[in-house]
């Protein structure tokens, strides 16, 4: 395997141990999704790296564009959203302050002698 600059002992994935200050901090996962991509960025390398990558998307547009270059696009989100907010209890008209004050209170006594729901 050729060896590319920088990389030194532990193999391609870097060190076999891993930290017990960062396992103890609960990094594991981390530490290994590093050596992870750190070795998927090394056989890019290794195989020609951005010229390769550039002479395989013009032999394959089509996979390139909707199984790569889409990854990089952003995701767009429409939302049609209808939100009233009001800023004080003085603003609530009497009327609807009245409704939920009668609300509430019916909701924390709750049922009536001999009924079976809450009012």
């Amino acid at each position: 395997m050729p060896r590319i600059k920088g990389q030194r002992g532990g193999g391609v994935y870097g060190p076999a141990y891993i930290d017990k200050k960062a396992a103890k901090a609960g990094e594991i996962e981390l530490q290994k999704k590093l050596r992870a991509k750190k070795a998927i960025d090394l056989v890019f390398k290794w195989i020609g790296g951005v010229e390769q990558m550039a002479e395989w998307a013009k032999e394959n547009p089509t996979d390139f564009y909707t199984k790569m270059y889409v990854k990089l696009l952003p995701m767009q989100v429409k939302a049609d959203m209808n939100v009233s907010v009001r800023k004080s209890v003085q603003e609530i008209p009497d009327h609807e302050l009245q409704a939920i004050v009668d609300r509430e209170c019916a909701r924390i006594a709750g049922p009536a002698e001999g009924e079976d729901e809450p009012r």
